[in-house]
């Protein structure tokens, strides 16, 4: 498992920690996990036909704590 970017362009480490920035702000998870091929170090950048580039996303696990008083519950009569 890498625990860095450094195997990623400057570019795409830009990318990710602006995305994670956002998470960050929204939800305030208690880890980030970035996962898939550009964890891995085996993305591909792709061309159309029309030689425009082709973008694949980036995959995220975001780890929070959930409380039950912030789950509304259901209750059934059986």
């Amino acid at each position: 498992m890498k625990t860095s970017l450094t195997h990623l362009s400057e570019n795409k480490q830009y990318e990710i920690r602006r995305i994670v920035d956002i998470i960050q702000e929204v939800v305030s998870p208690e880890k980030i996990i970035l996962f898939g091929s550009h964890a891995k170090g085996t993305h591909v950048e792709h061309r159309s036909m029309s030689g425009d580039r082709i973008i694949f996303g980036f995959d995220f696990l975001k780890v929070t704590r959930l409380y039950l008083t912030q789950v509304p519950f259901l209750y059934w009569n059986l």
